[in-house]
């Protein structure tokens, strides 16, 4: 990395002192899910689609992270823990504070609820959907006299600026991700 003038890739370093008990069992399975779902995108085919789907089923979890290179030769990386690691395990993170918090702000700015989310980020982002408010509005399409009703918020585009937060945060700076909503 150095040689090209990249940054150390800090979430790809291994933790020596990270074992596979340090990974959640759920974040396992919906890593499991998500890889398949990858797998199987744009995959016209049925029968193939059947066969990916043994096939990732059929996976250690070893080599089902070694595969989506989380994990590197079966070895742990700060970004498995990021992903898939026990809240309990944050410490094998230290000094990051791997924490996203939701806060919701009233219309003074004054904070009327939060909640923090530990690792694993890969549920944590899920959860912290489930907190934002998201109304269903009326919409009207053209040509028609019904409203149909419409989230105020497209679902895709909140997950993907969470998965961002997570991707692109800077970890060495000690800080932690915020998603503050307000009215």
């Amino acid at each position: 990395w150095a040689q090209l003038g990249l940054k150390d890739d800090w979430t790809g370093e291994v933790v020596a002192e990270a074992t596979w008990d340090d990974l959640d069992p759920q974040a396992l399975e919906a890593a499991r899910q998500r890889y398949t779902e990858f797998c199987t995108r744009g995959e016209p085919d049925a029968r193939r689609h059947d066969a990916i789907r043994a096939e990732v089923a059929s996976l250690s979890d070893e080599t089902l992270l070694n595969k989506a290179r989380i994990t590197k030769q079966g070895r742990i990386t700060r970004s498995a823990l990021l992903l898939l690691g026990k809240d309990e395990a944050a410490h094998l993170l230290a000094p990051v504070d791997a924490k996203i918090s939701w806060i919701r702000r009233d219309a003074s700015n004054t904070t009327s609820t939060s909640h923090p989310f530990g690792i694993p980020f890969l549920l944590a982002t899920d959860r912290v959907f489930g907190r934002i408010r998201n109304e269903t509005m009326d919409h009207m399409p053209d040509g028609t006299l019904f409203p149909t009703p419409v989230q105020q918020y497209d679902a895709w585009v909140v997950r993907e600026a969470l998965h961002n937060c997570v991707a692109h945060q800077d970890y060495l700076l000690g800080g932690k991700i915020n998603v503050v909503e307000h009215p």
